[in-house]
């Protein structure tokens, strides 16, 4: 029996491991279970729409007694999404698991609690005022219609 020989069912049975390895995990690379991260720039996002009451000017919750209470609109969203970073902008990191944008721009405060799609501008936090690690520049918002039940007679 030659070398060869006595390795042909080693080599079959690896192959066969591969092959099964390759089946178990293609489908889930296919499925586009690993979602694509967001680009800083022109957005629309989904989520919940919410208000926070913070500390605001002048020392942004430094200087409590003496800091303006301010109320900041916040989109809460599920899944979190990730942002990749903006190589021309140094300021723009990569964030992952984000699952709360500040909104900055016009809000209508009667859809708090509500789910919203805003369209905007995706940015990197970088002032005191900007409570968020990644913020929208909200140029738009829509509430999201839930599609009503139907109720069948027997």
């Amino acid at each position: 029996m030659t070398a060869r020989e006595t390795n042909a069912p080693s080599a079959r049975k690896h192959r066969r491991r591969a092959a099964l390895l390759l089946a178990a995990v293609l489908p889930i690379c296919l499925s586009g279970a690993a979602q694509a991260c967001e680009k800083y720039g022109p957005v629309a996002l989904t989520g919940t729409l919410s208000s926070l009451r913070v500390s605001g000017p002048p020392g942004y919750g430094k200087t409590p007694k003496t800091d303006a209470v301010e109320t900041i609109a916040i989109l809460q969203m599920s899944p979190p999404l990730c942002v990749d970073a903006d190589p021309a902008d140094p300021g723009a990191a990569a964030e992952a698991n984000v699952g709360a944008v500040q909104l900055v721009g016009p809000v209508r405060g009667d859809l708090t609690g509500t789910n919203v799609t805003v369209t905007g501008t995706l940015v990197h936090a970088s002032g005191p005022d900007h409570r968020t690690p990644v913020i929208v520049m909200m140029s738009r918002m829509e509430q999201m219609l839930t599609p009503v039940e139907t109720i069948t007679q027997p």
